[in-house]
């Protein structure tokens, strides 16, 4: 099958943001983090974490901005802030979302452990301070850059797809680096490292595909770069405050299944009423995009 320019476009776009991000994730996630956890320097961990995280965050933004200005010799799309009432509804709707969960299960006998500690304070700061840049970071890309490339080949909901398979698995060295450490460590096997990796790609895959449905509604609806890099510095730093600050709340059942059904749930919705505005069905408008993305970086 002849691939077309936009294809090879994002598959070189692609590849720029792996060679950036992939190294910065496995240094953090498979060797400092996992060293720092065997030292028992918790707060080191947690903060290498952080700044390690947003620092390989801009690596969509950096391939983006190389394929517009080298690539294609023109500039990215025209910074549209849309309307303030958004950023504040994004925040709040970030906060509900994520302790509700946590309020249900204190309905239901959980208990709130709450050691609030230096390194945690200095964590939520980044995350306010910085954590718009590093949503940016990938929005610019994932949105940005791969929605507008690809919709007028294949159509927003197609592109939707393709974007959140890529977003998927660029996340891929996060979930497997620790997996790696514990090979090296013999408390995991090779084989348990090769089941685990295609299945947390799969898993990825997936899940950011309706993740990004959330975030690419959004983007056609306003092409705003700040908002949609607003929402995913929100949707990460509440997440992120309400397990730091309420001990063992990311590892309850409230929160494992409610914000997935509610948060997935919606994404796969979206994608839907995208699809059905184009013309197409569910069926019909995953299936072309099997052969599509095949062509990526081939």
């Amino acid at each position: 099958m002849t691939k077309s320019k936009e294809m090879r476009d994002v598959g070189l776009f692609t590849l720029i943001s792996f060679l950036y991000s992939w190294p910065i994730f496995f240094v953090v996630d498979a060797w400092l983090v996992p060293l720092y956890v065997r030292q028992d320097d918790l707060a080191a961990a947690r903060l290498t974490l952080v700044f390690g995280h947003m620092l390989g965050m801009l690596g969509p933004a950096l391939a983006a901005l190389l394929m517009w200005y080298v690539f294609h010799k023109g500039s990215p799309p025209a910074w549209k802030w849309s309307r303030p009432k958004y950023y504040v509804w994004v925040v709040v709707a970030a906060f509900v979302f994520w302790s509700l969960p946590g309020l249900a299960g204190l309905a239901f006998g959980d208990k709130i452990e709450s050691p609030i500690e230096t390194h945690m304070w200095i964590m939520i700061g980044a995350m306010l301070v910085g954590g718009w840049f590093a949503g940016l970071g990938e929005e610019v890309g994932w949105c940005a850059y791969i929605l507008p490339h690809l919709s007028p080949k294949i159509g927003k909901a197609r592109s939707i797809i393709v974007s959140g398979v890529i977003r998927g698995l660029w996340h891929w060295p996060v979930l497997v680096g620790p997996v790696i450490a514990q090979v090296i460590t013999g408390e995991k096997t090779l084989v348990e490292l090769v089941v685990f990796s295609l299945v947390s790609a799969v898993q990825l895959a997936v899940s950011n595909v309706l993740f990004g449905a959330v975030l690419g509604w959004i983007w056609y609806r306003t092409e705003s770069m700040p908002l949609v890099g607003w929402l995913h510095q929100w949707y990460d730093l509440a997440r992120d405050v309400t397990i730091l600050l309420l001990v063992g709340y990311g590892n309850t059942l409230w929160a494992t299944t409610l914000n997935a059904f509610v948060f997935y749930g919606l994404g796969y919705w979206l994608l839907r009423q995208i699809g059905q505005e184009e013309g197409a069905s569910v069926e019909t408008f995953f299936r072309p995009v099997q052969n599509e993305a095949t062509n990526i970086g081939h």
